[in-house]
């Protein structure tokens, strides 16, 4: 009985698929072109950041010799003696392309996207941050914009992408009073992050986190939740993202 329920539940499911795809055909996230969810020609020309060239400390690009983006000058004007994450890596430079296939998978409910987008963050993380025991977080979704979505975007691209790196993904941050970024200023973002996230009860002790977030904007709201780590005694946190904006 257990073997026939099951071969009807996933007869089900196929037939369910093949009726959606009929319907709702799947698209490239980038070029709507109909097949995949993301073609291979638009995967190719999306803007890899080259890790040799990059910044060792924040990831910015082109930072290898002389960094543009975690100088002395840079960090003050956003209150900062000393760059507050122990890495920072991301795997594409934020473009047309890399936006919208965020926007896809966030706003407009192609969840399959998540996978896409988990991939490339694994590929892009250090071996080195996974020489010793490590866990990674992610910076949560506002409860308006999960209210709005239906779901928590970063959860999952985090449960996904420690599934592919083989460490445990723990929700170690909560956000109960900050309010949606997107539409913000430089100076408003880190107004906006300032105590604006908090630890979850009965944090447990670790001795190193990598934090998760699909862009990283300003550095804003990976600082805020890498200093709130810190608090809770964490030593080292490195963070890694989908894609970055360049000034």
């Amino acid at each position: 009985m257990d073997d026939l329920r099951l071969k009807l539940r996933t007869a089900l499911a196929f037939a369910a698929d093949v009726a959606a795809e009929t319907i709702w055909p799947t698209r490239c996230a980038v070029c709507d072109v109909p097949g995949e969810l993301l073609c291979a020609d638009c995967a190719r020309k999306l803007p890899s950041i080259d890790q040799c060239l990059a910044c060792p400390t924040c990831g910015a690009p082109y930072g290898r010799v002389q960094c543009t983006e975690c100088n002395a000058t840079v960090l003050a004007a956003a209150n900062l003696s000393r760059f507050p994450l122990d890495g920072l890596t991301s795997t594409f430079i934020a473009d047309d392309a890399t936006r919208r296939i965020v926007k896809t998978y966030k706003d407009q409910g192609e969840r399959r996207l998540a996978r896409t987008i988990a991939k490339s963050i694994a590929l892009c993380v250090p071996p080195a941050w996974l020489d010793q025991p490590s866990a990674l977080t992610f910076v949560p979704d506002t409860k308006a914009s999960m209210r709005r979505r239906g779901f928590d975007h970063a959860r999952e691209l985090a449960n996904l992408t420690a599934a592919m790196l083989g460490c445990d993904c723990l929700g170690l941050l909560e956000r109960p009073k900050s309010i949606d970024q997107r539409a913000l200023t430089r100076a408003e973002r880190f107004a906006n992050m300032a105590d604006a996230i908090e630890l979850c009860p009965a944090i447990p002790p670790l001795p190193r986190v990598i934090l998760l977030d699909d862009v990283c904007t300003t550095g804003a709201t990976l600082y805020a939740a890498a200093a709130t780590l810190r608090r809770a005694g964490i030593q080292q946190v490195f963070a890694t993202t989908f894609c970055r904006v360049l000034d």
